[in-house]
């Protein structure tokens, strides 16, 4: 819920920005917004937050026990 109160009060606050902007101000050509780098995010995700080598060993039991997938590339193909 406070993430939602946050960010609604940043929308508020970058809503109030944008109608505060002056197109004749500022112009940019469609060259210099190709020229700009892509956006990167500096926030790293753990890309490997289950694997083999980190799942608890309950898990890996159950896991273990579990029916085997069915031959899905036996089915018939229509």
């Amino acid at each position: 819920m406070e993430r939602t109160i946050s960010l609604q009060g940043r929308v508020d606050k970058l809503a109030v920005k944008v109608k505060n902007l002056d197109s004749n101000v500022e112009e940019v050509s469609l060259q210099d917004i190709h020229m700009r780098k892509a956006f990167k995010s500096s926030m790293l995700f753990d890309q490997q937050v289950v694997s083999r080598d980190t799942i608890p060993a309950a898990m890996l039991d159950i896991y273990n026990h579990c029916d085997q997938p069915p031959p899905l590339d036996e089915l018939n193909p229509y």
